[in-house]
């Protein structure tokens, strides 16, 4: 039922429905009860290739006071706000590399949004420990970001609310044994190839660091050119990117903003608007996701 099958996973299953068969909910506290890992078995297979093992069953609590941090960090105002207690199932597979990997389910969320968000963090964990070092670079601050294509919608252009309309359909098959990511293929490698992905680098560099402007320019903007190159390279040539970096005097103000440098699918591109950039991944990927 669960790929291959495990002794340990036995016990473990005993064990929480044991829990839960003692456990009554109280009417204030928001219980999420539905089996995702009995619903999303045939997606589950089609991720792990069938060899996944069922690590953990957990039963969690989110106290009313966890809750309101959390709509608040998220900006969110709920008119009901209440304690939540869901099930987590913490899932072992191997990536396309061989590598060990843990893909941790809940059920209070959607499964699609859950497969965005595990490729997301295990990429940019890869990226940022092998090819990111604000250090090495010189900058005073950065950050790198990546996502599955997400297209701002200009609602006075038709063909924006179409992209977007195609894209979210396909955010909404990840849940799907047919339209789901194969975990067990995906590498940080292949990642472009297999998803329709992009990654998003911003830096900053400051007066105070002892940067100046032409050293900036001579030096160090090599620098973030050689580490697209050797994105690139480890990528196969197809590699989407987009790198923002701003120069700031000692008063933070602004005095020189570098054109972003873009690549898409492994060819740099020159002087486009960042709304273009996803437009032109979203038609590089035509006929593959969508």
């Amino acid at each position: 039922m669960f790929g291959k099958f495990d002794m340990k996973k036995l016990v473990l299953m005993v064990s929480f429905f044991v829990l839960t068969a003692c456990y009554t909910p109280q009417e204030d506290v928001l219980v999420f009860d539905v089996d995702y890992v009995e619903r999303y078995e045939e997606t589950l297979n089609a991720m792990f290739g069938y060899e996944w093992t069922l690590l953990a069953v957990e039963e969690q609590y989110v106290s009313i006071e966890e809750v309101h941090l959390r709509e608040m960090v998220r900006s969110v105002v709920m008119l009901d706000p209440r304690p939540e207690q869901f099930i987590t199932w913490t899932i072992e597979y191997r990536d396309g590399n061989g590598d060990v990997r843990y893909f941790v389910l809940e059920n209070r969320s959607g499964f699609e949004y859950q497969v965005e968000r595990h490729v997301e963090s295990y990429i940019l964990e890869f990226y940022r420990e092998n090819f990111f070092d604000v250090e090495a670079i010189g900058a005073s601050s950065g950050h790198l970001f990546g996502s599955i294509l997400r297209l701002g919608v200009h609602s006075s252009l038709s063909g924006d609310q179409e992209l977007d309309r195609v894209t979210r359909e396909y955010r909404s098959l990840l849940a799907t044994p047919a339209g789901t990511i194969r975990f067990a293929d995906l590498t940080p490698a292949n990642v472009f190839e297999m998803v329709p992905f992009q990654l998003w680098v911003s830096l900053a560099f400051d007066e105070s660091t002892g940067l100046d402007q032409q050293y900036f320019e001579e030096n160090v903007l090599g620098q973030i050119e050689k580490m697209l190159e050797e994105m690139n390279e480890f990528t196969s040539q197809r590699l989407n990117a987009r790198v923002s970096m701003t120069f700031l005097t000692n008063e933070a103000i602004r005095v020189h903003h570098l054109q972003p440098l873009y690549y898409i699918q492994g060819e740099q591109v020159f002087e486009i608007e960042p709304l273009d950039f996803q437009r032109y991944i979203f038609e590089s990927y035509r006929g593959i996701f969508w």
